[in-house]
């Protein structure tokens, strides 16, 4: 006899507890939903930059064999700049030893 007020009573909980939850399900879902588009919107974003880059002109860069091409031209350049040196310095020394008894024989004579 006690059982079905006691089961009514837990089904009106029951009911009465549940009433809330779809209105608490439905906000849940908005935010979710509006969560969403938010991150839609961010990937979007990405993808245009990263698309962006992709479509950069490759044309004003340089290949890896230019870049030999020019570092070989330069190595050349320095390479006869180094010999053209190389031949002044020898010439300097040349002219040295030829001056340099002339000079010793100078600073024997006037300053010892």
């Amino acid at each position: 006899m006690f059982r079905p007020p006691i089961l009514t009573c837990l089904a009106a909980i029951i009911l009465a507890s549940s009433c809330d939850k779809p209105r608490v399900l439905i906000n849940e879902r908005a935010n979710v939903e509006a969560e969403i588009q938010r991150a839609n919107e961010e990937m979007r974003s990405v993808d245009a930059k990263f698309e962006a880059l992709r479509t950069a002109p490759i044309s004003y860069g340089k290949t890896l064999d230019r870049h030999y091409e020019d570092a070989v031209k330069k190595n050349a350049e320095l390479e006869a700049e180094l010999a053209y040196l190389s031949k002044k310095c020898a010439d300097g020394e040349a002219a040295l030893s030829e001056i340099r008894p002339r000079l010793d024989a100078y600073k024997a004579k006037y300053l010892y």
